[in-house]
């Protein structure tokens, strides 16, 4: 099977890589590390050529809009063949958000709000992180409704930190991006069985009695 992936030098992509590099795959890797950067004009198209041969395309860079852009112009082009795209999406987009007097986005969940802040996103303002993976379910939705082909799964897995671990506020655990990968892997990418259309998980609850 010839996967394709975008971001997949660092954090979530980075694992999915390693986790899906055995003798039965054939990968390829889109990033800024190897001159893919999917800001710069005709990156995107560039992308959309190359990976026309692949089976599965994992829709995981978030630069700007891009990730959006890339799955839209990437339908037209599979329309109609036996093929897949996995758009890594996030939880935060089930929650209801008010804007607080700056810039960001404040969760009413409050485990939410110190995981979509600046500090994890940097580039960018929380608000801007989830209108973006908004916009992208919203596509994945639109997908499901028009196109039989390619099959189109969206994947949005509640908290994790790039190492470590951390308590959330209800007593669960974030997830290990280990686990966010596997999953994904197991659930989406190597079932053939079923279609998953969307997938949505988070860390199982502390034993209340431990």
């Amino acid at each position: 099977m010839k996967i394709a992936i975008t971001g997949h030098s660092k954090g979530l992509g980075a694992f999915l890589f390693s986790y899906l590099n055995t003798d039965s795959n054939e990968l390829v890797g889109f990033s800024r590390s190897n001159g893919y950067d999917l800001l710069k004009p005709g990156v995107i198209d560039q992308i959309v050529k190359e990976v026309d041969d692949c089976d599965v395309f994992i829709n995981n860079a978030k630069s700007g809009w891009a990730q959006v852009e890339m799955f839209n112009k990437l339908l037209l082009s599979w329309a109609g063949r036996k093929k897949k795209i996995v758009n890594i999406g996030s939880q935060v987009t089930t929650f209801n958000y008010i804007s607080d007097s700056g810039n960001n986005a404040v969760s009413r969940m409050p485990e939410w709000q110190d995981h979509v802040s600046n500090e994890n996103f940097p580039a960018v303002s929380a608000g801007h992180y989830t209108a973006v993976k908004s916009a992208l379910k919203a596509a994945s939705y639109h997908a499901w409704n028009n196109h039989k082909w390619p099959l189109v799964s969206l994947v949005q897995p509640g908290p994790f930190p790039a190492t470590g671990w951390k308590d959330l506020q209800d007593g669960r655990s974030w997830m290990s991006v280990e686990q966010v990968a596997r999953h994904i892997t197991d659930t989406v990418i190597y079932n053939n069985e079923v279609h998953v259309t969307e997938l949505t998980f988070h860390a199982i609850p502390k034993d209340p009695d431990a």
